[in-house]
């Protein structure tokens, strides 16, 4: 239905709890439980497969002009590489049984790790400066994948001892530019495609008369909302909020109208919102806003027809 808001929540729990917060404030809705499809592409091999690779693809990428692509890979397989070298060093210089790393030291780093997520891959030199301490992290979890080492209560201990180069790895795929489907040299391609429920709850249209979008926002932002979702519901609220004030405003100016006029009289008009200066010119047309209106009408908010709208609770204003 038009002006219908749609939240998705991860629990069922949170999505009972915007029920409940709507239904407070008189405001109708409905749950519904949809099952949805996540898919992931990915790409596995060796280290050594791996950078080969990815030199393969930033080549390729510069022969074709694709200038960004290319540094993208070349930048991956430097950090690749620099994993590499990372992973050699602490097999070359440790015996089965050794210490590698421990669990404060793996904490510290990812915290390192995460403190420097504005650096691109591969910008750093092996053994120069502490963004190494956080690609040892990295390595230490790829040795565990391989089996090289094992997490023990003291930390991790060198299990078996492997070249640097044959250590297993998976790429993700999604956050790749594009690749060439026929030049993988020898990697090997999985697709992941896992299922999962997601709880819809359905607002009335008259969540924009009942509620504050504010107060909605805030009393969300608590729950299982994913990011994207919260963003997307804050700037409907808004857009809406001004679209129903419009219609509002210029049919309490009119007295009486229709939607052809109605819709001439809004279609370009241009108003500045609070938060940004810069002007939002409005498009519409006549089905818009003859659906728009008929809600409105729902809600006795306005009353009448297509050809005689005016507001709910008053009588027409004669000409």
């Amino acid at each position: 239905m038009v002006l219908e808001e749609r939240v998705i929540f991860e629990s069922a729990e949170d999505a009972a709890e915007f029920v409940a917060f709507l239904k407070k404030r008189d405001c109708p809705c409905r749950k519904e439980v949809q099952m949805i499809r996540c898919d992931e592409t990915w790409l596995s091999g060796t280290l050594d497969q791996v950078i080969s690779w990815l030199g393969a693809e930033a080549a390729r990428c510069q022969e074709n002009g694709e200038d960004a692509d290319s540094f993208w890979f070349g930048k991956a397989g430097e950090y690749h590489q620099n994993v590499r070298d990372i992973s050699q060093n602490i097999l070359e210089e440790n015996a089965v049984g050794d210490l590698v790393s421990t669990r404060a030291d793996l904490v510290h780093d990812i915290v390192d790790l995460i403190n420097k997520t504005d650096d691109g891959p591969g910008d750093d030199i092996p053994g120069s400066n502490s963004r190494d301490s956080a690609a040892h992290s990295l390595v230490l979890l790829t040795l565990a994948q391989n089996g090289v080492v094992q997490e023990g209560p003291d930390g991790f201990r060198l299990e078996q001892v492997a070249p640097a180069g044959s250590l297993r790895i998976s790429l993700n795929l999604s956050i790749f530019p594009p690749i060439e489907l026929d030049g993988e040299m020898g990697l090997t391609r999985i697709h992941d495609r896992d299922f999962r429920l997601i709880h819809v709850v359905i607002a009335d249209p008259l969540i924009h008369i009942a509620c504050n979008p504010g107060e909605i926002l805030e009393f969300l932002d608590e729950l299982s909302v994913p990011d994207d979702v919260l963003d997307a519901l804050e700037e409907s609220l808004a857009s809406t909020a001004l679209l129903i004030s419009l219609i509002v405003q210029e049919v309490g100016q009119a007295g009486v109208t229709d939607v052809a006029t109605l819709a001439a009289s809004l279609n370009g008009v241009e108003v500045t919102e609070l938060e940004d200066e810069t002007p939002v010119r409005i498009g519409l047309d006549e089905e818009t806003v003859s659906s728009v209106v008929s809600v409105l009408r729902k809600r006795d908010i306005l009353a009448g027809t297509d050809q005689k709208i005016r507001m709910a609770g008053g009588k027409k204003r004669r000409r």
